[in-house]
């Protein structure tokens, strides 16, 4: 049994900046992290979580009740984010999140 050991570096516990998170992913620049839940305002969205600073911010939660916008998904070049808006039980749209601007439109 005398294989090399190795040591892992874990990095800090970041604190839970909302109260219910349902998907993560990484942001293309490797810097925060995309967080889609519910905030203490009782509001739904998607929000970047900065992992430096562990600052959080919105980035879509106007008109987003409950499960209404999910799967939140980078361009390769990082400028938008596409996600599936269920406006309704029957009703499924791809949208689209220009991050400069804030402006999502249907695709």
């Amino acid at each position: 049994m005398g294989g090399k050991h190795r040591s892992i570096e874990c990095a800090p516990a970041l604190p839970m900046p909302l109260p219910k998170i349902d998907q993560l992913r990484w942001y293309p620049d490797g810097e925060a992290i995309l967080l889609r839940g519910r905030d203490l305002a009782n509001r739904y969205g998607f929000y970047r979580l900065d992992t430096e600073s562990v600052h959080l911010t919105p980035i879509l939660t106007e008109g987003v009740p409950s499960h209404a916008a999910v799967n939140g998904m980078f361009s390769p070049d990082g400028k938008y984010l596409y996600y599936l808006g269920l406006p309704n039980l029957t009703l499924r749209l791809l949208m689209r999140l220009d991050l400069r601007t804030g402006k999502p439109r249907e695709v």
